[in-house]
This record gives structure tokens, C-alpha cells and sequence, in this order.
């Protein structure tokens, strides 16, 4: 079975005893299975976080971290496509070896290498984009990350909850109150639900989203390339509500891009802008009719040629 269109996969939650190896599961990508494994020290490995499918189970286990060599416990196991190359590390007493293209692999969602801890492990370039938190009431967070693989990682209270293989990339992510879900964009628009980490059919329009904010009952998206801003209902997200073109947001000349847009109590929302020096700015808004309330100061320097585009994730409002 191939990643469908919705990105939902099959779980088996009853556990089983664990083969020594996976290869016989190499048609089932994105599933998760439960399997009752015990911790070896003996054994052939490769791979890091992403393992080869060939690599015995037990070993793997006790590389991650999941289990002490003779333990015995309950893991979950996600089947993942074949990867280009693999890392070979050591961890918890345990060798792993590098390897090249192999045809499967499969990973251990509820570690992740601590998913949590990975945010600030790894070196330049970051192996994760877009994130973002739900309200205090849920302690949800939801990241994507490019590597070993693309995948959505959910958190909560600092625990990995589920990961999720996709075969598109995230551009942003916003938490909707109304709805209890997390909206994030690709080439169209998803939602992801925490309760049960399912991922919706795509919706969108003619025009691919780049950036979006929500508040209690609206959706703002900017589309790419011509950066207008629409207001959907979050409810209907076809239903356009208003729309506002490049000038209306953008009033210095030479105003080249729009990094990101955040939402304040439903009231505010903050916008940086890129201007001709390469420099950015945040700008606020009056989020029902979008008039300007303050034009930020530039600041940051860059390169002309660093491509890199700054998307703010997080604004202090005053």
C-alpha cells in the first residue's frame, strides 16, 4: 500500500511478538503496528532514528532508547518507504552502521530520538519547518519535520503522540480554537486532528496558500505568488469572505514578499514584510477591514543572494 491522498494510515494497536525483522512489512508504508519486543545486543543494524528494514528489531530498540538489553515491553513501530542513505551512530551501547539506498525502513514514532529534544540537537541546515501550540487547555504541538523524513510530529506536554509520514512539504501551521484542529498548508490546504492524528482531504482554491492565520471564526491565508490575502470561514473553508490584494497590504515601494501573518486575541495581526534592502519589517492590522495600525521599523541584514525567506513564528504584541 502506497501514502494515499488523505494521509490517514491503518494502525494495528493489538501487539503481537515481534519478527526479527521487517522486510515482510515493506508494503505496508505509513502503518503502525504494536509489537512486543525484547532488548538485544546482538544482531545487525543500520541506520539511525530511520533504520533499514532488514535491521534486527531488538537491537534497534535499545539503539533508540527504548528498551535495556533482556527488556521486554509493548513498542510501536511505523513502516516507512526505503531512504537514500543512512546514518550510522552509537547510542546506548549499541553500533549502529551506515548504509546507502535500501528498499524499506521503519522508525519508532513514540521516541523520535525524543522529539521534543531534537528541536535543539541538530546542526544547521534545521531539520524542521513550520510549528505550532494550541491553546493551554490542550498542550498540543504540532512540527514538521524534513528529515530523516517528511513527517508532522505531534507533542503533548513534551510527550511525542504520533508521527506521521507525508510526501509534501509544510509551509505553515495555525491553530483553530473553533474547530480543535490544526490547519496547515502545502500546495492546498489540511487539517490535522490531535485527537486522533488524522489528516483531512485537501481543500483549496486556484491559488496556492503560503501563509495562514486563524482567529475565532475566520481563516486568513496569503496565496503565492501574486500575495493576496483572503478571509475564509473557518467553518466553510470554501466560503470566501473578503479579499485584499498586494497593495492594500504592502505600502513602501519595493515591498518584495510576505514571511508570515499571526493573529492577536482576534483583533491584530502582525505581518512581516520584506522589503528592497533585503530587511524586514512587522506590520499591524485591524483584522476585520485590514487597516494598518502601525509600520514597523526595518530590521536584520542579509545577503541579496541568501534565498532563505524569514517567517516569524511568534510576535510579542503590546
Amino acid at each position: 500500500m502506497n501514502i494515499d491522498e488523505k494521509h490517514v494510515f491503518e494502525k494495528n494497536d493489538q501487539p503481537v511478538i515481534a519478527p526479527a525483522k521487517l522486510e515482510n512489512y515493506r508494503s505496508k508504508i505509513g502503518q503502525i503496528f504494536t509489537f512486543i519486543v525484547t532488548g538485544a545486543d546482538r544482531g545487525s543494524i543500520w541506520g539511525t532514528d530511520v533504520y533499514t528494514d532488514d535491521s534486527y528489531l531488538g537491537i534497534t530498540a535499545v539503539h533508540a532508547g527504548l528498551l535495556n538489553v533482556g527488556q521486554i515491553k509493548s513498542i510501536r513501530v511505523q513502516i516507512l518507504p526505503g531512504q537514500t542513505t543512512y546514518k550510522g551512530t552509537f547510542r546506548n551501547g549499541i553500533n549502529s552502521l551506515p548504509y546507502g539506498h535500501w528498499f524499506g525502513s521503519y522508525s519508532f514514532p513514540d521516541n523520535f530520538q525524543s522529539a521534543i529534544n531534537i528541536l535543539y540537537k541538530f546542526d544547521k541546515p534545521s531539520p524542521f519547518g513550520p510549528m505550532c501550540g494550541s491553546t493551554d487547555d490542550n498542550d498540543y504541538l504540532l512540527v514538521f519535520y524534513m528529515t530523516p523524513f517528511p513527517s508532522l510530529v505531534l507533542l503533548k506536554g513534551n510527550q511525542c503522540q504520533s508521527t506521521i509520514a507525508v510526501t509534501f512539504k509544510v509551509s505553515d501551521i495555525c491553530w483553530s480554537q473553533s474547530t480543535q484542529t490544526f490547519i496547515f498548508t502545502s500546495t492546498h490546504i489540511h487539517e490535522f486532528n490531535p485527537a486522533n492524528s488524522t489528516i483531512s482531504e485537501a481543500y483549496g482554491s486556484d491559488k496556492i496558500p503560503w501563509t495562514i492565520a486563524c482567529d475565532a471564526n475566520d481563516l486568513f491565508i496569503v496565496h503565492y505568488p501574486d500575495l493576496s490575502l483572503r478571509k475564509r470561514d473557518v467553518h466553510k473553508p470554501f466560503s470566501i469572505k473578503q479579499e485584499w490584494t498586494r497593495a492594500d497590504i504592502m505600502c513602501e515601494q519595493g515591498d518584495q514578499l510576505i514571511g508570515s501573518i499571526r493573529i492577536h486575541q482576534g483583533k491584530q495581526m502582525g505581518i512581516t514584510i520584506k522589503q528592497m534592502d533585503n530587511r524586514w519589517r512587522v506590520d499591524f492590522f485591524q483584522t476585520n477591514n485590514m487597516q494598518r495600525l502601525y509600520k514597523g521599523e526595518p530590521f536584520g541584514s542579509f545577503e541579496p543572494s541568501n534565498k532563505c525567506y524569514c517567517k516569524i513564528l511568534i510576535f510579542c504584541f503590546v
